[in-house]
């Protein structure tokens, strides 16, 4: 390799825009180089730390585990915003809200017979048979 050309590389270098090969092809040739650099070069070659293995694996599965916990707190958040529709949408229909008491409901029904009321006279009716639970009526004619 000639020397302008490695002295290209070690500038592409210095400026942060070389490339992996690039920088192999100058970590490889740091004996050639007459330069103050040479010192940089090869305290870089001999201090090289070499990646740990499976940290990639280890990685993805923190990013994975991440994603999981995020999911999580989504679908936590979904049903409890669904629970808390679900209980103003019953607290504002109010379907059991109209129960209405034995005696209005008698009062109500006395108000409707009344209007359907026949001019007629009602005949007399005899009470027959009582006792507490039935009583038993007859007409007198």
């Amino acid at each position: 390799m000639n020397k302008r050309k490695f002295e290209d590389l070690i500038e592409k270098y210095e400026q942060g825009e070389s490339t992996l090969h690039e920088e192999q092809i100058i970590f490889d040739n740091a004996e050639s180089i007459a330069n103050e650099s040479q010192a940089w070069f090869k305290f870089i070659q001999l201090n090289k730390k070499k990646v740990p293995e499976g940290l990639q694996d280890s990685i993805w599965e923190s990013i994975h585990k991440k994603r999981i916990v995020n999911h999580r707190l989504r679908v936590g958040m979904l049903s409890a915003a669904a629970s808390i529709l679900l209980l103003l949408s019953i607290t504002i229909y109010k379907p059991f809200g109209n129960i209405q008491s034995y005696k209005k409901k008698e009062a109500l029904l006395n108000e409707a017979l009344s209007m359907f009321e026949n001019k007629k006279t009602k005949p007399e009716l005899k009470s027959v048979y009582e006792d507490d639970m039935i009583i038993i009526y007859a007409s007198a004619e």
